[in-house]
């Protein structure tokens, strides 16, 4: 039994505690690279400045735990129960594929080209995350916060981020195919070169958002506010559904670039589409 053990600062590198109760145990400054911790139940532990390099956490349970600032480069952490975790501050590729974060914090962190497919980040706070290059295919952010998040190149196919607050992210190159974005709050968000094909993105907030040469073909954009939106170059085509009293400017302003699909051009002599200034209605 290590439950509520004083293990601060210990190297535990290569041990076994698999399915281990390690719960309220303070493992801070505690090195465990390498550790086989699988099925350990580390509920409300201590772990801020952790190395949990390479280390087996396969569905082990973390529920409220404390691991800010650790170090979680190759950790495993596939199925793991983290609601309500504090991982603010955190650094490396971690595995969280299936893992439970709902109600997370997650704000700071360092997880760029992380495996987050299928994770469950609802009502989780990413606030200015670094994701870029993160995969996070068929994961669930519904209700999260992203403000100023860095979601550059990162995979997000069927990803679920409605109602989800990306203020000020950035999104440059982001793969949105197919992703539910109904009220998501993209104000002010960079999506240069962002794919939202097949996505469904009505109701959402994007003004001032900067969509140039974005992809916008089959997408659902009914009863956005895309005040102030840069849509240069952006491509559409007869089945993107734009809000309903845009559809005829945004017509106008395109070219047909192949059968169904169009390009809205820059403005004469600049490489800029004129800014949808007035206020979009919900159709």
């Amino acid at each position: 039994m290590l439950a509520d053990t004083d293990l601060s600062g210990a190297d535990l590198s290569d041990a076994s505690l698999i399915g281990a109760n390690l719960v309220r145990a303070d493992l801070t400054d505690a090195r465990l690279t390498g550790a086989r911790l699988a099925e350990a139940d580390m509920s409300g532990i201590r772990l801020a400045s952790g190395d949990l390099t390479s280390g087996s956490l396969v569905g082990v349970r973390l529920t409220t735990a404390k691991i800010t600032h650790a170090d979680l480069d190759k950790a495993d952490l596939t199925g793991a129960d983290l609601r309500g975790a504090d991982l603010s501050d955190g650094r490396g590729n971690a595995i969280l594929t299936n893992a439970d974060l709902s109600g997370a914090t997650l704000t700071d962190v360092g997880f760029h080209d992380a495996d987050l497919i299928g994770a469950n980040l609802t009502r989780a706070d990413l606030t200015r995350a670094g994701l870029t290059r993160a995969r996070l295919t068929d994961a669930n952010l519904a209700g999260a916060t992203l403000v100023e998040a860095d979601l550059s190149e990162a995979i997000l196919p069927r990803a679920d981020l409605s109602s989800a607050n990306l203020r000020r992210a950035r999104l440059i190159s982001v793969d949105l195919t197919r992703a539910v974005l109904t009220d998501t709050d993209l104000s002010e968000a960079t999506l240069t070169l962002a794919r939202f094909s097949g996505s469904a993105v009505n109701g959402a907030i994007m003004v001032r958002a900067d969509l140039t040469r974005a992809v916008l073909t089959d997408t659902d954009l009914r009863g956005a506010t895309l005040t102030d939106a840069n849509l240069t170059w952006a491509l559409w085509s007869l089945e993107t559904q734009w809000p309903a009293k845009l559809y005829t400017d945004i017509r106008r302003r395109s070219e047909e670039i192949s059968p169904g699909v169009f390009r809205i051009r820059g403005a004469a002599g600049r490489d800029r589409a004129p800014v949808l200034r007035s206020p979009v209605p919900v159709s």
